[in-house]
């Protein structure tokens, strides 16, 4: 038996660490604004709404980079009004 190739393993590995490295970047970055403006309401709010618009940017992203999910073989997907009926 030949030897398993994990470098595509490997490379997601990789990939998975520098996202959470971004996420936990992104949380300390979060933690310091909020600590910093607790005293400043109107500074607070608009951190607030500077971070909700970038995450409704990026949920857009995701959304409209996601591909639609595709029904088990042999079943046929619900319409939306078959869905209400439940």
């Amino acid at each position: 038996m030949p030897p398993l190739d994990f470098s595509a393993l490997e490379t997601e590995l990789n990939r998975n660490d520098s996202v959470d490295g971004s996420a936990t970047v992104l949380m300390e970055a979060l933690f310091k604004e909020v600590e910093a403006n607790k005293n400043d309401p109107t500074a607070l709010q608009a951190f607030v709404d500077r971070a909700r618009a970038a995450n409704d940017k990026l949920a857009a992203a995701v959304a409209a980079n996601t591909p639609a999910a595709v029904p088990p073989p042999g079943t046929t997907p619900e319409t939306p009004s078959e869905r209400k009926r439940r």
